[in-house]
């Protein structure tokens, strides 16, 4: 069951100031026409922090999470019930560190799915998951169940300074991250080439 946070530990987890950064990654074989319906799997604290053990914010950041994904015509249901796409959370909070990414252990700690941090799935995070200060991060992925692939990813992170402010940012930074939710005919084109570009650096 996904660990779901209150305004409090959403705010501390995620605020931005004005050097927010906000990326979608999703995969452009996926028929997004035939995802109608979602339910929460689970949720990660990636560096172990205590972020997600109280109830009320896990309870908190999964209606958080479920209100965005419904104003894109998706509709929550049961997780003990079929549903379209298994939606997982990952947060993360570093303070003062300075390392080049995050470490994503092997466990079987995900939901049933793979990590999908490296590959086409992971190759810009380096730059951006860990830097000087303290700072929040927070991954939104939809899974297909059928075939456990990953077909989309929004990729949150702040530094975290005014705690009050935060949680009113985060959820525009994300309800704007995902209007672009499903993708366009042309955004999904550009991912294609985005990925074979990628692909040929390797």
């Amino acid at each position: 069951m996904l660990h779901r946070l209150s305004s409090a530990a959403l705010a501390a987890l995620l605020l931005l100031p004005a050097a927010a950064k906000t990326r979608n990654d999703f995969d452009p074989g996926a028929d997004f026409s035939t995802f109608k319906t979602f339910s929460l799997i689970t949720g990660i604290d990636l560096n172990k922090t205590g972020l997600l053990d109280d109830p009320e914010r896990r309870m908190r950041v999964a209606n958080f999470v479920s209100g965005i994904l419904e104003k894109r015509g998706l509709r929550e249901i049961p997780r003990d019930e079929k549903h379209d796409l298994a939606v997982r959370v990952w947060v993360a909070l570093r303070n003062r560190e300075s390392t080049s990414a995050v470490t994503v252990p092997t466990s079987t700690y995900w939901g049933g799915y793979d990590p999908f941090w490296y590959g086409p799935w992971g190759y810009w995070y380096t730059e951006y998951v860990v830097e000087n200060y303290v700072e929040g991060t927070l991954v939104i992925d939809l899974l297909n169940p059928v075939n456990k692939e990953l077909v989309w990813r929004t990729y949150l992170k702040r530094d975290v300074k005014d705690r009050a402010k935060a949680y009113d940012q985060v959820k525009k930074e994300l309800e704007k991250a995902f209007e672009h939710y499903p993708p366009t005919p042309k955004e999904i084109q550009e991912k294609r080439r985005e990925r074979e570009r990628n692909a040929a650096r390797q």
